[in-house]
C-alpha cells in the first residue's frame, strides 16, 4: 500500500509538472474563410497568450504542419504586451491546389488543418508545448464530376500573355517626346548663345577715359535738377575727388554735402565754376 501510494504521488508531480508550464501559454485558432471554393486562399490564424513572467518571449516558435496545403506568401507576425501578459499573432495564408484537396462535384464538403504545434522555454529553462485543433474548412468544386468514373482533371496553365494595348500609339509618343526634347535643346542652346552675346557685347564696351575729377564735375552739374540726396552724393564724390592743392574747394564741397540745410542749384554751380577757375589757374 505504501509503495502504491509514493508512486501514484510521484505519477501526480509528474504530470502537473507540464500542465503548470502550459498554463502560462495558451493558444487559439481560426480560418477564414469557413467556406471556399476549390483553389482560393485562406488564412489561418494562431493566438498564442503567455505569462511573460513565466516564459520567454522570444523562444515562442509556431510549427505549423500544413501539408498537403501549400503557404503563398511568408507568415505575418506581431506581439503586444500589456503588463506581464503577451500576445503573439501569426497569419498564414494558404491554399489547397493539390488532388488531395480535389472536391466531388459542387459539393460541400469539409477538409481539416493538420493540427498547429506550439513550443517555448520557461524561465527556469523547461520546454513547454501546446498543439490545437483548425476550424472545420468547408470546400465546394466549381464544376460538376466527370461523367467517366476514376477520371482525374488534368490542370493546365494559361501561359499566353495577351498583347499590350495602349491608350495611345507608342511610336507617336516617342515622336512626340523626341521632337519636344529637340525643341528644348535648341532653345536651351539658344538661350546660352544669346547670352554668350551679350557678355561679349559686354566686354567690348569702351572704357570711360574721363579723368576723374572732370566726371565728378560732370556728375554734380547733372545733379543741379535731381534730388536733394542726389546733389548731396555728387558734392561728396567731388570732396573726395579734389587733390591736396584744393583743400579750401574739397571743404566747400564737403560742407555742401554735409550741411544740414539742403545744397541748392545755385550753390553747386558756384563750386563748379571755382574748380574750374582753380584749374585754369593751376594749369
Amino acid at each position: 500500500m505504501r509503495r502504491a501510494f509514493v508512486v501514484a504521488v510521484a505519477g501526480l508531480l509528474i504530470s502537473a509538472g507540464p500542465a503548470a508550464g502550459a498554463g502560462s501559454l495558451t493558444i487559439a485558432t481560426s480560418v477564414s474563410p469557413h467556406w471556399l471554393y476549390f483553389g482560393d486562399t485562406v488564412t489561418a490564424r494562431v493566438d498564442v497568450r503567455f505569462d511573460a513572467r513565466h516564459v520567454v518571449a522570444d523562444s515562442i516558435r509556431v510549427e505549423p504542419s500544413l501539408a498537403p496545403w501549400e503557404q503563398t506568401v511568408p507568415a505575418r507576425t506581431s506581439t503586444t504586451t500589456a503588463g506581464s501578459i503577451g500576445h503573439q499573432t501569426w497569419d498564414f495564408t494558404v491554399a489547397c491546389i493539390s488532388i488531395d484537396c480535389l472536391t466531388r462535384g459542387t459539393a460541400v464538403q469539409r477538409f481539416h488543418l493538420p493540427p498547429v504545434s506550439v513550443t517555448a522555454l520557461d524561465r527556469s529553462g523547461a520546454n513547454i508545448a501546446v498543439r490545437s485543433s483548425w476550424p472545420v474548412l468547408r470546400i465546394a468544386g466549381r464544376f460538376a464530376p466527370a461523367h467517366t468514373v476514376g477520371l482525374r482533371p488534368v490542370f493546365q496553365l494559361n501561359t499566353h500573355v495577351p498583347a499590350a494595348t495602349y491608350r495611345a500609339n507608342p511610336n507617336a509618343f516617342a515622336l512626340v517626346v523626341g521632337v519636344t526634347g529637340g525643341l528644348f535643346v535648341v532653345l536651351a542652346l539658344a538661350l546660352g548663345a544669346a547670352a554668350a552675346v551679350r557678355w561679349r557685347a559686354v566686354r567690348r564696351l569702351a572704357v570711360d577715359a574721363t579723368p576723374p575729377l572732370a566726371r565728378a564735375l560732370a556728375l554734380v552739374r547733372e545733379s543741379r535738377d535731381r534730388d536733394v540726396d542726389d546733389r548731396r552724393r555728387a558734392a561728396s564724390l567731388l570732396a573726395r575727388t579734389l587733390s591736396g592743392e584744393s583743400n579750401g574747394l574739397r571743404l566747400t564741397a564737403a560742407e555742401l554735402a554735409w550741411s544740414p540745410s539742403d545744397p541748392t542749384p545755385v550753390r553747386l554751380e558756384e563750386l563748379v565754376q571755382a574748380v574750374e577757375t582753380n584749374l585754369e589757374e593751376s594749369s
